[in-house]
């Protein structure tokens, strides 16, 4: 699970905003995960074109959460892997369901051009 927006920052004394060690953690997992996925699925880095991105997220516990809490991070961390920058990803979230044995959130990305 990617960390909370509000979890993946602090603020250093000079007012500067820092990722958390959580969160570059978090980050490293999802790019090398990202790049096993582009490479097993023939995926070129794509630059300005319009991405969608379905999202499934699978809680831990029943606590109430917002399913886009973890999407900063998650898009910032695809950049440069799957798309040039995330301005041209369209998040579409399609459900939540609690798996307390797996955790997770799942992505299915493709290109808007794509759609018939």
């Amino acid at each position: 699970m990617p960390p909370s927006v509000n979890h993946s920052y602090f603020t250093a004394r000079n007012g500067q905003r820092i990722l958390t060690k959580k969160a570059k953690e978090w980050i490293s997992k999802v790019q090398e995960i990202a790049k096993d996925e582009v490479k097993k699925q023939n995926w070129s880095l794509k630059e300005r074109q319009k991405i969608i991105t379905e999202i499934w997220t699978y809680w831990p516990d029943n606590r109430c959460r917002d399913t886009h809490n973890g999407a900063k991070l998650t898009f910032d961390s695809l950049e440069e892997i799957v798309y040039d920058n995330d301005r041209w990803v369209l998040p579409r979230y399609m459900d939540f369901e609690v798996d307390k044995e797996n955790a997770r959130v799942e992505l299915k990305i493709y290109l808007k051009e794509d759609v018939k």
